[in-house]
């Protein structure tokens, strides 16, 4: 679970460890990152996971700078409130050839919880 408590002027974003980050309206406005940023950035995180579970399992070595995800999140274009898509950008090891980056590429659509969740429209229950 994750929880996000306004204390002292600020949203802190806890989980069980403790605050982990904070979060801000506006990006870089008190050091924190936005809901946008936090989305994109979880679908980021999911796929680099996803990527470097099937690159363990492979026995694929890659040094930390190899691999860089970026995803950008796309408003939709009649003002709805929400998302109309999701572009992410993988940038795989040099040393790939394309045939392992395109299995990498399938392995990482259909093994992200995000992704997968947000193309099957979770539904979202607020209480009190």
């Amino acid at each position: 679970m994750t929880t996000v408590k306004f204390e002292s002027g600020q949203n802190g974003i806890y989980n069980a460890m403790g605050k982990q980050a904070n979060g801000s309206f506006k990006a870089g406005l008190d050091g924190g990152l936005n809901p946008v940023e936090l989305l994109e950035g979880a679908m980021a995180l999911c796929v680099s996971l996803t990527l470097r579970a099937m690159f363990e399992r492979d026995g694929v070595l890659t040094d930390d700078t190899s691999l860089i995800i970026d995803v950008n999140g796309e408003k939709d274009p009649e003002g709805a409130n929400r998302f109309h898509k999701f572009d992410i950008k993988v940038k795989f090891p040099e040393s790939f050839d394309d045939e392992y980056k395109k299995k990498a590429m399938v392995v990482a659509e259909r093994g992200c919880t995000i992704g997968n969740t947000i193309i099957n429209s979770a539904t979202v229950h607020i209480s009190e």
